[in-house]
Parts: C-alpha cells; sequence; structure tokens
C-alpha cells in the first residue's frame, strides 16, 4: 500500500472554473441576476487590482485566500459598469468580515462604482457564519453586510436536479467532507473514487460545451484527491475508458502537450524581444541570434516550472516523481519548493 503525497491548490481550480464558467457561477450563486446585469456585454477579471488594495505588510500577515475582482455591466444607466468582488474561504477565519470590508471601502475609495461582494464558503461543516461587520461608538454607527453561499447549503436532489452546470463543481466541491467519517483509508479512498466516477458520468450525460465539460472534468478530477497511489491508478484507468483517451497517454504526456505549443511561442516572443534589444545598442546582428536562442531556453525553463508546481500542488506528485517525470534535477524541484514556501 502506497500513501500518496496529497497536495491540493484550491487557489488554482477555483480561479480557473470561475475564470472558465464565470456566466454559469454567478448565475448558480445569484439567480435572477440576469434581471439586474446584462452579462451579454461581457465582463472583464481585474484581478491585479486585489493585490493592490493591502499594503505588502498586509499581504504577508493575511491568509492565503481566493479572491477574484469582476467588471459588469448593469441594465439601469445610474453606472456604466460595477465591480463584483468574490472571496472562496475554506477554512473560516474570525477577521474574515474585517476584509471583507476593507475591500469594500479601498475599492469605493479608488472607483467610486457600485460594488457588490459575495463570500463562497467551502468548508465541508454546514455551521452558520455570519455575514455582517458592525462597529459602534459614541453614537457613531457601522454595518456592512455581504453575500454569502455555503456549498453545503443546496441538497444533493437540488444539485443533480440543477440545469444550472456549476452544480457539477459545488457537488465535486462536497466529496472529501461526505467521505470524512470514514476511518479506513482505503474504504475511504474507495468511496471517493466511486463518487468522482459517479459524477463525470453524471457531467458526460448533461452534454454540455466541450469548453464547460472540461473546466468541470478537470475540476472534479483535481479537486478531490485520493491518499492512497492504488486508488489513484485505478480512478485513472476508469477515466481513460470514460474519455476514451489512449491508454498509453500518461500525466506527464498530456501535461507537456497542453504546454508545449505555449512555451514554445513564448521562448520565441521573448527571444525575439531580447534579441531586438541586444541588437540595437550593440548595433551587431549577433544580438538578434543570441536574443533568439537565450529567449527559447528561458521560455523552456518557464515551462518546468509550471509542470513542476502543476504536478507538485494539483496532483499531488512528491518531489522526487515530478524530478523523474520532468526529467530535471531533484534540486530544481527542491528550489522551486523553498521559492514557494517563502512566498507563503
Amino acid at each position: 500500500m502506497y500513501v500518496c503525497s496529497v497536495i491540493r491548490n484550491e487557489d488554482i481550480l477555483w480561479k480557473s472554473l470561475l475564470e472558465d464558467c464565470f456566466p454559469d457561477f454567478l448565475r448558480f450563486i445569484h439567480p435572477g441576476i440576469d434581471n439586474i446585469l446584462n452579462l451579454n456585454l461581457g465582463y472583464e477579471f481585474l484581478d491585479n487590482e486585489l493585490p493592490q488594495v493591502f499594503r505588502p505588510e498586509e499581504r504577508m500577515n493575511s491568509p492565503k485566500i481566493v479572491d477574484k475582482l469582476v467588471k459588469v455591466y448593469p441594465h439601469d444607466e445610474s453606472d456604466d459598469w460595477i465591480l463584483l468582488h468574490f472571496e472562496f474561504q475554506a477554512a473560516y477565519r474570525e477577521n474574515f468580515r474585517e476584509r471583507m470590508y476593507t475591500y469594500f471601502y479601498r475599492l469605493m475609495d479608488k472607483h467610486k462604482k457600485r460594488i457588490s461582494a459575495y463570500a463562497i464558503l467551502t468548508e465541508a461543516t454546514p455551521k452558520y457564519r455570519p455575514n455582517v461587520f458592525e462597529r459602534r461608538f459614541l453614537g457613531t454607527e457601522l454595518k456592512y453586510q455581504y453575500n454569502t453561499f455555503k456549498i453545503t447549503d443546496p441538497t444533493d436532489e437540488e444539485l443533480f436536479s440543477s440545469e444550472n452546470p456549476f452544480a457539477i463543481a459545488i457537488i465535486a466541491a462536497r466529496i472529501t467532507g461526505k467521505c470524512r467519517n470514514v476511518k479506513n483509508i482505503q474504504k475511504r479512498d474507495q468511496l471517493k473514487k466511486d463518487l468522482k466516477i459517479d459524477l463525470i458520468k453524471h457531467l458526460f450525460s448533461r452534454m454540455l460545451s466541450q469548453k464547460t465539460t472540461r473546466a468541470l472534468l478537470h475540476f472534479i478530477t483535481f479537486y478531490v484527491l485520493f491518499e492512497l497511489e492504488e486508488t489513484k491508478a485505478i480512478f485513472d484507468k476508469e477515466l481513460q475508458f470514460l474519455t476514451k483517451n489512449k491508454p498509453n497517454m500518461g500525466i506527464e504526456e498530456h501535461i507537456a502537450e497542453i504546454y508545449k505549443e505555449r512555451g514554445i511561442k513564448l521562448g520565441i516572443k521573448e527571444g525575439k524581444i531580447e534579441g531586438k534589444i541586444e541588437g540595437k545598442i550593440e548595433g551587431k546582428i549577433e544580438g538578434k541570434i543570441e536574443g533568439k536562442i537565450e529567449g527559447k531556453i528561458e521560455g523552456k525553463i518557464e515551462v518546468k516550472k509550471e509542470l513542476a508546481y502543476h504536478l507538485i500542488y494539483n496532483l499531488g506528485y512528491t518531489e522526487n516523481r515530478a524530478a523523474e517525470a520532468l526529467k530535471v534535477p531533484l534540486t530544481f524541484i527542491k528550489r522551486l519548493r523553498k521559492k514557494e514556501t517563502l512566498a507563503l
């Protein structure tokens, strides 16, 4: 019996899913939102603005929380656009309400636009969590309230019968919580595997768009991880059968295939830019050639880093296994892990 090194990066999974399925996500957590917003006009993710809301020292001392800021367009004409702020919280913290309020007033101060905030609570407990931040002193009173959605609130029947594809993601996010009371590790893993396979079958029966199906399949596969290597191997075989994938295509080849084109383009682009700059400064044609070569090499290194991060934090690979899969020295992986730890 071999135990997996289980590491799940919820940040990447939730953010990727939200970006791929934003209209479905918003309609699921806020029924009737189409009466307020015109989603046909599109939407824009403004994630680069959120880190600016908190000072560097505040970000270092705050918990790592998944957040998204989206520009959308209302039907009424009182504003040309408004902001929606989303926070995914896996473990509830007492200062969470104050954090939500801080986001609100700093974004309001910067943009002078209407803002609506949503806290998406992904914890397994159904315990009630307050959604109001209040302060009172000497006749001065403040009350800030935001929307909340707990993944434990809907029933299984409601989720499976929902026409909204995002309900499938909520079912997946609840699987680990359903299995936590099973004490035997093998039985617990078996239950996870059965629930994941059943959910994937349900996903395929929905006949959704290719983009939505891929996004949800990725979320189901990597959000709920197994504790035993044997269970993971069985799941992979069953998934290959369901998706009719080539049986000889391992996970390393599959991931490399996804990043291959992106990595090549990255290297060429960086190389051309560096080459032109060096050529102009030195007045030599060799600058362009050197730049192209260096850019390609740097591009490949960046792809290796992305793949290593994905294997370890999304797929639960050990350092040794990731190094072997990517054909890089173990020290390369250890340096990446050390940098990630310092960043946290």
